[in-house]
């Protein structure tokens, strides 16, 4: 059932979106016709309990060349220092919390070329006697396709701005805010998600109604995940960012079979033995039998990238081992495998963010960052004054600012 309302959906008949129109293979003469598939997931949420079952029906794009298939391809979204830095806002303002996320977005912008695709196997039949070998003709994007991330962002960020009338923010133009710190709404948007806040209920409602005008959403009144990292706000008004879904994520996928490790830290000691380690030479016979090694240290070396975005005290062990992914050897494979195993044996790290004492949020208006070298400059707000500079009492220690500090480090970063 899910299979099939996920393919009606995308068809040109009885209310669907018309994402293809079913054409001969005649039509595709001289064009390439790409292969598709059905892609299924269970979602779970933040505790990675199960939310729902999702099928989806994609593109193999792996046969896609730029200049004939596409022009771009690349994803435009908020950076995650601008997204914590906008729910940190939100949070020190006290405002409605809510997630917008836009169903189906890809398939709802038009395509920038031509592109012919198998139509999907199953319970289908797409067959007639009039065209007995039947393909796709994409009049709009699939997931799957390489611009469609670009070309989606684009279209919802000149609606966010003509439309919604939001103004785009300075350092990172997929933050948008609109009114005052007394009355507005704070929004930041990656891909087809937005994470934010409004002063009030009928701000919230005014911005989803805008967006409804373009595209249909799902709205929660809650974060609930932020780019795969829980979002939470405790009842004293911190705001904790925990990686356990994340985390658990990159243990199923590289440490299967694995029994749970005992870590104090990272194996810092080992990874920083990998400068004096040489890669094999190119196009040796070493080399070649890497190839597995290699594919398998540049897709955990990219989910421990991110995830060092939510856990700071694994940064400098990252740093150090992708300086060696684009000619990983075993070694490099199994130091990066060491990262995963400290992550997993601290699951359940949280960082807390804005505490109920802080006075100093503000984001800053200046096209550059402060910098400290910059002594003529009175400093009376900005990214050195985010962190909380009036403690609850004298006799608070200033570690006890460390998380705000390294906020405003990364942010600036």
């Amino acid at each position: 059932n899910v299979l099939v309302h996920e393919v009606e959906k995308l068809e040109d008949v009885d209310g669907g979106r018309g994402t293809w129109i079913v054409v001969p293979r005649a039509a595709a003469k001289g064009h390439v016709v790409h292969k598709s598939k059905i892609v299924f997931k269970l979602k779970t949420d933040a505790q990675r309990k199960f939310d729902k079952r999702k099928a989806r029906f994609v593109v193999i794009g792996t046969r896609m060349l730029k200049n004939r298939d596409y022009l771009e391809k690349f994803t435009q979204g908020a950076a995650f220092g601008s997204i914590k830095m906008t729910l940190c806002v939100v949070v020190h303002l006290k405002w409605i919390r809510f997630r917008i996320d836009v169903v189906d977005a890809f398939p709802q912008t038009d395509i920038e070329r031509e592109i012919f695709l198998e139509l999907p196997k199953g319970p289908f039949d797409f067959a007639t006697e009039s065209n007995p070998d039947p393909i796709g003709l994409c009049r709009a994007n699939l997931y799957g396709t390489p611009p469609a991330p670009r070309t989606f962002t684009t279209q919802f960020h000149n609606h966010l701005i003509t439309h919604c009338e939001l103004k785009p923010g300075v350092m990172d133009n997929r933050v948008y805010c609109k009114g005052d710190n007394s009355d507005g709404v704070k929004i930041a948007g990656y891909m087809d998600e937005v994470f934010g806040g409004a002063s009030s209920i009928q701000r919230a409602d005014w911005l989803i109604a805008k967006i409804k005008d373009r595209w249909p959403i799902t709205v929660e009144f809650e974060w609930g995940t932020v780019l795969g990292f829980s979002a939470d706000v405790t009842k004293d008004n911190y705001l904790h960012f925990g990686t356990l879904k994340y985390a658990r994520e990159i243990k199923d996928r590289f440490l299967q079979g694995e029994s749970k490790p005992s870590r104090s830290a990272a194996s810092r000691e080992s990874i920083t033995k990998l400068a004096s380690e040489k890669a094999p030479e190119i196009g040796s016979d070493e080399e070649k039998a890497n190839k597995f090694v290699q594919s398998e240290a540049l897709a955990l070396n990219g989910a421990i990238t991110h995830l060092s975005r939510g856990r700071p005290d694994i940064a400098i062990d990252s740093a150090l081992c992708a300086q060696h992914v684009s000619r990983a050897t075993p070694a490099t494979l199994e130091h990066l495998k060491e990262i995963a195993r400290y992550v997993w044996a601290t699951e359940d790290v949280v960082t807390r963010h804005v505490g109920p004492y802080c006075s100093s949020l503000e984001l800053c208006p200046q096209k550059e960052p402060v910098r400290p070298y910059d002594l003529d400059r009175r400093i009376e707000f900005g990214l050195y004054n985010i962190c909380d500079s009036n403690l609850a009492k004298p006799t608070d220690s200033v570690p006890g600012s460390k998380s705000m500090g390294g906020l405003a480090i990364m942010f600036a970063g």
